[in-house]
């Protein structure tokens, strides 16, 4: 490839792809096709250039780029003449563009005719804070678009994620934790069986020892009176140790609840950083909302 490189002609020193097919071309052509790409880079280094074939190699060769530093009457053989006009209104193209723009295009005279693609040039023209950057959309200029560069674009999803993301876990642990909630609705069912049980067991031994008084002398029935009031004492000690146990199991669920929701919503924030490279834990959100209305009514 070299070889061939080093026969082209009027400037051409590189080899690059045109139309399926190797090509001679300049520093600044091939500049162009390296940072745009071949897609975007090949129909302008056809127009601008000569298109003629190099009669040593028999491949196309397109030298004599308006922006390669062609002046008028000084264009190589078979370089079409109507290329003169473009070198010669390239500045004036550029001052026309960067008004329409506002003055937005990089400062400076543009390298528009230069003897050679060096690299001032290329940046200039292509590198990150360029011509380009402010006019192709792959560049993050947002224009033909219609929109905001990739990376505002990016950064919105990412926030509407994280927004939505905390909402639904807001709502989720609201179900759960809010007043009247699942988990109160489940501690508050387990507190009604056990005291349907208890007052079912309190009844049955009212019950059996006014049978037992009734069916026994005077003297046996302060003995079962005894009896009683002590089963009694240890049923209702029952009762008050289950409604403690279920109080305690409510407040461990309570804890392995948040946690869990904690846990999501410090994912939620990762996605965020990850997909942004910024933080986020200053940003307001529904679920950090929620979390201290809760924590401020228990």
């Amino acid at each position: 490839m070299n070889k061939l490189a080093n026969k082209g002609r009027f400037g051409d020193t590189k080899i690059r792809n045109i139309d399926g097919s190797p090509a001679h071309v300049n520093n600044m052509e091939a500049s162009l096709y390296d940072r745009l790409g071949k897609s975007l880079a090949t129909p302008i280094i056809k127009s601008m250039g000569a298109g003629t074939t190099n009669p040593s190699t028999g491949l196309k060769e397109y030298h004599g780029s308006a922006i390669g530093g062609w002046k008028k009457d000084h264009w190589p053989a078979g370089h079409p003449a109507h290329h003169s006009s473009i070198v010669e209104g390239l500045q004036d193209i550029y001052d026309s563009v960067d008004t329409i723009l506002g003055g937005n295009l990089p400062g400076g005279t543009p390298p528009v005719i230069s003897s050679a693609w060096d690299d001032d040039a290329a940046d200039f023209w292509f590198g990150e804070n360029s011509v380009a950057a402010h006019v192709f959309p792959m560049y993050g200029s947002g224009w033909f678009t219609k929109g905001d560069s990739d990376e505002t674009r990016l950064e919105a999803q990412a926030e509407d994620l994280l927004q939505t993301g905390t909402a639904d876990l807001a709502r989720r642990a609201q179900r759960v934790l809010g007043p009247g909630g699942e988990l109160e609705q489940e501690t508050q069912f387990q507190i009604d069986d056990q005291t349907t049980g208890f007052r079912r067991n309190y009844q049955d031994l009212r019950t059996s020892t006014d049978q037992a008084i009734s069916q026994s002398n005077l003297a046996f029935s302060g003995t079962a009176n005894n009896l009683s009031r002590d089963n009694m004492k240890r049923m209702q000690q029952d009762y008050e140790t289950s409604l403690e146990r279920i109080e305690f199991g409510k407040k461990q669920q309570e804890q392995a609840l948040l946690d869990q929701a904690r846990k999501e919503r410090t994912q939620l924030f990762m996605d965020y950083t990850s997909a942004t490279g910024k933080p986020a834990d200053s940003m307001a959100n529904p679920f950090d909302s929620w979390l201290q209305n809760y924590e401020g009514d228990v």
